[in-house]
C-alpha cells in the first residue's frame, strides 16, 4: 500500500500493563492499618471497657466459671483450639498405681488377651465371607502410657445476662478430632474423585476393577500386559506353538478336509440352484396371495390397535447409564471406607492392648491387627475406641491370578 508516493510500513505493537506504582502500595497500606484500627475501636472498645467494669466488680464469683453458667452463650472463634500438654505419670498417680496392680495379676492380663481375641474373632464372623471364624493364634501386647492424652482449648466470646467476656473453654480430644475431620474431609475427596474417573471412564466397570486391584495390591491383568510385554509376547509363543503343532500333526488332513468341504459345497450350491429354478414358478402365485393377505391383516391390526409407547427406563441408554452410574457409585463407598480414619481416643488411666490375631475361615486364614483401649475402672473394653484391620489374607488353596 502506497501514500504520497511512499511505502507505507507495518509495525507490530505489544500492549503492556502498567506497573504498581509505589505511592499506589503506600497508599494501599496505610488504607488497610486504618480500616484495622477503626474495626478494632468499634467492635472490641465495647468489650474491654465490659471486661475493665467488671473487674472493678470483683469480676465472676470463683464458685462460678464460664462452663457452669446454664444461661451462657459461647461463640468459638475458628483457628483458637490449642493443645494443652500434660506432664508424664506420677508414681504416686492413681492411674500409674492402677498401671501396678494389673501388672501383677497375670490371670487378668490373659484374661483381659483372651477377651480382645474374642472381639476380633465376632468381628470377623460378622463380614461377609468369615462365617465360623475361629481363633488359630494371638500375639497381643499390653501397654501402659507414661503420659496422659493431651487436653484442648478454644477461645471465644462468652455472652450471659450478667456479663460479656472473652474466655477460654477446655473441649475434649474426641470432638477436637471430629472438627479437623469435618474441615479436612480427606477421605470425601478422594472418593469423589475415584467417582467422577469412573463416571466419566469409556469402561466404567475395567475403570472400577482397576482401582480395587490397586487397593488391594494385586496387579491387573490388563496393566500388567501392557506394562510387561513380556507376559504378552509369552502368550503369543504359546498360541503359536499350538499352531505350529496342529500344522504338524494334521496339516494334510486339514487341507483335504477342507478342499471336500469346498467340493460338498459347491455341489449342494448347484443343487439348490436347480431346484429353486424349478419350484419357482409354482411358488410365485402362492407367495402373492399370502402377500396380499398378510398386508390387509396388517392394516385392520394397525387402525384398531395404538402403537405402544417405549418408557425411558426401557431405553439402551438410560440402562448404560444407569449401570455407569452403579459402577461410579459402589466405588465412591469403597474408597471412602478404604480411606476414612475412624476418631480414635485414648482416655486418661486407660491400658493399651495391641498386637495380631490369626484367624480361620471356611476359605482363608486371616490376619487381623487390632488395638484395643481397656478402662480399669469400668473393667471392659471400650469398643468405640477399638481399632482393627485386615493385616493379610490368604487362600486356603491358592491359585494362580493370571491365567
Amino acid at each position: 500500500m502506497q501514500r504520497d508516493g511512499g511505502a507505507a510500513s507495518i509495525q507490530s505493537v505489544r500492549v503492556k500493563k502498567a506497573r504498581i506504582s509505589r505511592r499506589y502500595m503506600l497508599g494501599s497500606a496505610i488504607g488497610v492499618l486504618i480500616l484495622c484500627r477503626v474495626f478494632t475501636k468499634v467492635a472490641f472498645a465495647p468489650l474491654d471497657e465490659l471486661v475493665d467494669d467488671l473487674e472493678n466488680e470483683g469480676g465472676v464469683p470463683e464458685s462460678e466459671t464460664p462452663e457452669d453458667l446454664n444461661d451462657s452463650l459461647f461463640i468459638p472463634f475458628p483457628g483458637t483450639i490449642k493443645p494443652i500438654y500434660q506432664s508424664p505419670y506420677r508414681g504416686s498417680d492413681p492411674e500409674w498405681q492402677e498401671y501396678v496392680k494389673f501388672s501383677k495379676d497375670v490371670t487378668l492380663a490373659k484374661k483381659v488377651r483372651a477377651e480382645l481375641a474374642e472381639i476380633t474373632r465376632r468381628s470377623v464372623a460378622e463380614v461377609k465371607g468369615g462365617e465360623g471364624a475361629r481363633i488359630l493364634k494371638h500375639w497381643l501386647n499390653i501397654d501402659y502410657p507414661n503420659t496422659p492424652p493431651p487436653a484442648y482449648a478454644h477461645s471465644g466470646i462468652e455472652i450471659t445476662d450478667d456479663f460479656i467476656s472473652w474466655s477460654t473453654v477446655v473441649i475434649d480430644q474426641e470432638t477436637v478430632l471430629r472438627i479437623h475431620q469435618a474441615l479436612f474431609p480427606i477421605a470425601v475427596a478422594k472418593a469423589t474423585w475415584r467417582f467422577m474417573q469412573v463416571l466419566f471412564s469409556q469402561d466404567s466397570e475395567g475403570k472400577t476393577k482397576s482401582i480395587m486391584y490397586a487397593h488391594y495390591k494385586i496387579p491387573d491383568p490388563m496393566e500388567v500386559k501392557k506394562t510387561y510385554p513380556a507376559l504378552a509376547s509369552s502368550d503369543r509363543k504359546a498360541t503359536e506353538e499350538k499352531v505350529t503343532q496342529a500344522r504338524v500333526t494334521g496339516g494334510v488332513g486339514i487341507t483335504t478336509h477342507t478342499s471336500n468341504y469346498n467340493q460338498s459345497a459347491a455341489e449342494q450350491t448347484q443343487g439348490s440352484a436347480d431346484k429353486q429354478s424349478i419350484h419357482d414358478g409354482e411358488k410365485a402365485p402362492q407367495t402373492q396371495a399370502v402377500a396380499l393377505s398378510v398386508a390387509k391383516r396388517n392394516v385392520n391390526q394397525n387402525d384398531s390397535e395404538q402403537p405402544e409407547r417405549k418408557r425411558i427406563r426401557d431405553t439402551m441408554l438410560y440402562k448404560r447409564l444407569a449401570r455407569r452410574c452403579a459402577h461410579a457409585m459402589f466405588t465412591f463407598k469403597f474408597t471412602n471406607n478404604a480411606n476414612w480414619n475412624h476418631v480414635r481416643v485414648i482416655p486418661r488411666g486407660s491400658i493399651v492392648v495391641s498386637g495380631m490375631v490369626e484367624l480361620e475361615t471356611k476359605l482363608n486364614f486371616v490376619t487381623v491387627q487390632v488395638l484395643g483401649v481397656w478402662d480399669p475402672k469400668t473393667k471392659a473394653f471400650d469398643i468405640g475406641n477399638s481399632v482393627i484391620g485386615v493385616r493379610q489374607t490368604r487362600r486356603k488353596k491358592q491359585t494362580p491370578l493370571l491365567r
